[in-house]
């Protein structure tokens, strides 16, 4: 299956979305249609359909699915647009006498024979393409902007026609002129604001011409292209280099750094035969690879992409949008038919001028307000998310976050960086520490990392021949540096004791198996957790911490961060977590959890709102509603704070919509409203609410709450 995303034209409203939508269902393909960027998302299989049949059957529907092979074809959409323009101009001019400006000028534009031809010419160039849309929709059986167009226009022309024909002093022409003219320029600058707020914020995630070193037939070495490699290639990957595609270690012992994938801290350790993954790291020495899946297909590109595309789901904002959208345009034409009953019967006016009531409902309408009113925004307050650090994959999230009364955090790569730290240290002398630094120099693991960073101020010893064995640790002649079995499992005496009384990772150093050194290592807490803490606090949020470690540590943690030892859940197991959750919450919560590893899924995929941190593996980062895409916890503020706004922007856009048409509606129906006009004010609540969408992106962002801790 083969997923592409590309350019769809002439669509207007939601219904237009979802006829495409349902055309491609009728082929058997799922889509999603993003209205406010023109474009449809599908996946098909290139051996059974081809784009160009959907294609064809997508033209049929009344619009154009733009392929990547298309050749440039004759711009109709600029020829359309350009003689709006004209026409427009030509038919103000026509108007200039009603000013009061009554001369050779005005009164040659003022002629009927020269309104004819102007209206003749808009429904020949202008309106075809709003009349084959509609025919088409009506065979679909179903009924859009199109529609009110084109037979609003129609009539107007019809009676126009009539009227001139019976050498009445009044005619319609202009109306029929202006309504194409205007919404053919206002549909032009709808879509280019639609356009200018759509652009996607994904194409950082392209790849950036990262090269591997591949082992060539005869035996030699050459870089080439990520993007080059394929199935049964070998790759080198050198010490603290990224892996290049998934594959299977044929030579060496591997040390991986999985975190992106799994979010463990701790490395992997990989012997030959066992699989290795695109995105990884080699933390050891050279090793090579035999390649099952190149990069574009490997596990984590799959996981990306697919977590990556917004979602298909809908909100219930997005819902009622919809079936306001899909019931609209038939209740209009009920209210256009009423109308011209009060205009006649009511009002007492001619049939002539209720017609021109009835077809100034038609065009004074406006179904693209309701059609536009959640995807504008919530498009607006995606692109805005990625530009802050935060990817929103639901459609309902904007809704969901701001009713979270309860927030449940996973400890280890979420509150804490997973970084080691040194929170002890004992050693024999400064000798110790200086041998200890040299070793560990030659090591790029996070514990090595760790305690060369603690031994900073530390001068080291140089050595030539440091060995690192995978899952023990680093050994150089009498030396040893690693963990309890890996150094002769020594018993600590003396000033070493101390080590006991610190929950954490010990390592060891000995020299000719004698116990020489101990060090104790921990996770530090994460820039902004203690602040993030106060905030949620602050904002009568209920927040949990669940953690596997024991409940000494675990308790030292979470009072640092501000929790109270009832908010803190220990030496949990991954379904201890979702019973916590269960047993904590009642039929009033509306949960959120946070988290980070593999261990994380069953919590995240119980709870209301899932977030993935940013040190999340892959797996938890396609299972969440929303993943953080910074080293900053203060994103989960912006995250709460920004989906308000967006919620609150699409409330806006629904009470714009419909008083907008509440007010126009009645003022058509009595008269009040010229069908000129009304196309006038349609084009004007698009744009409104397309600006008023855009405004979150002016949206600044919350103050930070002090770190005290």
């Amino acid at each position: 299956m083969k997923k592409v995303k590309l350019p769809v034209k002439d669509m207007t409203c939601a219904h237009c979305s979802k006829t495409v939508e349902d055309v491609l269902q009728k082929a058997g393909i799922g889509s999603h249609v993003n209205l406010s960027q023109g474009t449809v998302t599908f996946s098909y299989d290139e051996e059974k359909v081809s784009l160009v049949y959907l294609q064809r059957l997508i033209k049929k529907a009344g619009y154009d699915l733009v392929l990547p092979s298309d050749k440039k074809k004759i711009p109709w959409m600029s020829i359309r647009f350009y003689s709006a323009i004209v026409v427009l101009v030509v038919s103000l001019c026509g108007m200039l006498h009603h000013l009061g400006l009554k001369n050779d000028f005005t009164m040659f534009f003022d002629n009927p024979i020269l309104r004819l031809v102007v209206a003749s010419f808009s429904l020949i160039i202008l309106g075809v393409p709003f009349n084959i849309r509609a025919i088409k929709n009506l065979k679909n059986k179903s009924l859009g902007m199109d529609m009110l167009v084109s037979l609003s226009t129609i009539i107007a022309f019809a009676l126009s026609l009539y009227t001139f024909i019976a050498k009445r002093n009044e005619t319609y022409f202009e109306s029929t002129s202006m309504i194409l003219s205007i919404i053919t320029i206002g549909d032009r600058i709808t879509a280019k604001l639609k356009s200018s707020t759509g652009t996607s914020s994904l194409e950082a995630l392209k790849n950036d011409g990262t090269k591997v070193m591949k082992m060539t037939k005869k035996g030699g070495l050459k870089y080439i292209d990520i993007d080059e490699v394929e199935q049964g290639d070998n790759l080198v990957v050198k010490r603290g280099e990224m892996i290049g595609a998934d594959g299977i270690l044929v030579k060496g012992l591997a040390t991986i750094d999985e975190k992106i994938l799994t979010g463990e801290s701790r490395p992997r350790h990989a012997n030959i035969g066992e699989h290795v993954y695109y995105g990884t790291s080699n933390l050891g020495d050279e090793i090579v690879i035999e390649v099952e899946k190149p990069a574009i297909e490997s596990l984590y590109t799959g996981v990306i992409l697919e977590s990556y595309a917004l979602d298909r789901s809908h909100g219930h904002l997005n819902k009622i949008s919809d079936f306001i959208a899909s019931i609209f345009v038939p209740v209009i034409f009920v209210i256009a038919i009423v109308g011209f009953f009060v205009s006649f019967y009511a009002l007492g006016k001619d049939i002539e001028h209720s017609i021109i009531s009835a077809v100034s409902i038609l065009v004074v309408s406006c179904p693209c307000a309701f059609g536009l009113a959640v995807p504008l925004a919530s498009l607006n307050g995606y692109n805005k998310a990625i530009k802050r650090g935060i990817m929103f994959k639901n459609g309902s999230t904007f809704e969901k976050i701001k009713h979270v009364n309860e927030f449940y955090f996973d400890k280890t790569g979420t509150l804490t960086t997973g970084k080691m730290k040194v929170i002890y240290a004992a050693f024999e002398d400064d000798m110790c520490k200086r041998i200890v630094k040299g070793m560990e120099m030659h090591s790029i693991h996070p514990i090595a990392e760790g305690i060369v960073s603690y031994l900073s101020k530390n001068q080291q010893m140089h050595f030539e021949n440091v060995e690192e064995v995978a899952g023990g640790g680093l050994v150089c002649d009498q030396y040893k540096i690693g963990n309890y079995e890996f150094v002769s499992s020594p018993t600590l005496y003396g000033q070493y004791t101390a080590a006991n009384d610190y929950e954490g990772t010990k390592v060891y150093f000995t020299v000719n198996d004698e116990l020489m050194g101990v060090m104790v290592l921990e996770d530090e807490i994460a820039p902004g957790a203690f602040e993030l803490i106060k905030m949620l606090k602050k904002r009568n949020i209920k927040t949990y911490m669940l953690t596997g470690d024991n409940k000494e540590f675990a308790l030292k943690m979470g009072r640092t961060l501000g929790l109270k030892d009832e908010e803190i859940f220990y030496e949990l197991l991954p379904d201890d977590k979702i019973k916590v959750i269960k047993e904590n919450s009642n039929k009033n919560s509306v949960t959120a959890y946070c988290g980070d590893g593999i261990n994380d899924l069953a919590a995240l995929a119980m709870v209301d709102l899932s977030i993935a941190s940013y040190r999340a593996s892959s797996a938890t980062s396609a299972s969440s509603d929303v993943v953080l895409l910074k080293d900053d916890l203060h994103l989960i503020s912006e995250v709460i704070d920004l989906s308000r706004h967006v919620y609150f922007n699409i409330i806006e856009n629904f009470i714009w919509a419909l008083v907008y048409n509440a007010v126009m509606i009645p003022l058509a129906m009595i008269g009040r409203l010229e069908p000129t006009l009304s196309a006038v004010l349609m084009i004007a609540s698009n744009i409104t609410l397309i600006l008023n969408s855009w405004r979150i992106s002016l949206w600044k962002g919350g103050k930070r709450e002090k770190d005290n801790s």
